[in-house]
């Protein structure tokens, strides 16, 4: 690489990497666990309702602790007289808020379905996103978002059965696929193998494989059919979508009744899939993170910072939440 080459390079990855430091601080500053941000946006879907505390004419609540209201999406007025200390989006039918230091579920009407009547801690359960309130002196309380209606107790994942295929490490240093049996799928080993899947069944007609050899990609299914040729450079997979680079461009495809769909060339490379049905995923270049929606275009606005599934990102001081449709809003500032 020439030294010009090599500097500009160099400047381009430093102002990533600050970049993102900043944003990270940001973050920080805003006092809204990200996690459960993150999580109960992915379930709320496109609601007529929305959350925030950077409105414009809420400046003057800002010093009163219920800085956090619910809003009209079409008329942007208020739904309910009250405000809250903190506040998630509308996920089904209620909404998770906290009002005088206690967390707790109201309904669209405003009206609390459950208020703990302590100061808490509260968490979305690992798969069912039940709302669990608990504290050092009272039993855990469970609650299901979606209808508002209380569990006795959050219910157990049953375990994944053994997928069919593995991708398994050769005697020479390579890889290919093997069958339960340890059968190798393809007849000649790869550099790399890639899944589109974590686990790997037979009657799952939309698994996939990258495999490389030579510093050049292929596409195959799980019975060793080549879909392309060996001629990419670079490929991936995000989400349900492949992603081939051939000429400075990356093809986004969808496969479905075992053929290969074309979408859209792009320059960006989605790194993470989104959440939203609209689009592919979350990129990044030296302007800030974008999304690339399902039909090529992106969103107006660079930010400092989106989340790895689309859910929230940051602008200046201002945290914005992306909505189903991948529209977005200022949900609070610090």
């Amino acid at each position: 690489m020439k030294p010009k080459a090599t500097i500009s390079s160099l400047f381009i990855i430093l102002l990533l990497f600050s970049g993102t430091c900043r944003a990270q601080e940001t973050l920080t500053a805003f006092g809204v666990d990200l996690n459960m941000l993150n999580e109960i946006v992915k379930i709320s879907g496109h609601d007529s309702i929305f959350v925030s505390s950077a409105k414009e004419d809420d400046r003057s609540e800002k010093n009163t602790g219920q800085s956090y209201h619910f809003y009209n999406r079409k008329t942007k007025s208020r739904v309910f007289p009250d405000g809250y200390e903190a506040a998630y989006p509308f996920a089904g039918k209620t909404a998770l808020v906290k009002h005088n230091n206690r967390w707790g579920l109201i309904d669209r009407n405003g009206k609390f379905v459950y208020h703990h009547p302590v100061p808490d801690i509260v968490r979305l359960s690992s798969y069912e996103k039940f709302v669990l309130f608990s504290d050092d002196r009272t039993d855990r309380i469970i609650y299901r978002m979606q209808d508002g209606s209380r569990q006795e107790s959050s219910i157990a994942c049953a375990m994944p059965a053994t997928p069919d295929y593995f991708i398994s490490k050769t005697g020479n240093g390579k890889y290919n696929l093997t069958s339960q049996d340890h059968q190798p799928v393809f007849s000649t080993d790869s550099d790399t193998i890639i899944s589109n899947n974590r686990l790997l069944y037979k009657d799952n007609p939309d698994n996939l494989i990258l495999a490389k050899k030579k510093n050049r990609y292929s596409l195959l299914d799980t019975e060793g059919k080549e879909i392309t040729k060996t001629k990419y450079t670079k490929a991936r997979f995000t989400g349900p979508y492949v992603m081939l680079s051939e000429k400075n461009q990356w093809n986004y495809y969808t496969y479905q009744n075992k053929q290969l769909h074309f979408m859209f060339s792009s320059p960006y490379e989605c790194r993470t899939p989104a959440y939203q049905e609209n689009a592919v995923g979350v990129f990044r270049t030296p302007e800030g993170y974008n999304i690339l929606k399902a039909n090529g275009e992106i969103l107006r606005d660079y930010f400092e910072y989106i989340s790895d599934e689309g859910t929230y990102g940051v602008k200046g001081n201002i945290l914005f939440i992306f909505s189903s449709d991948a529209g977005y809003y200022a949900y609070t500032e610090k």
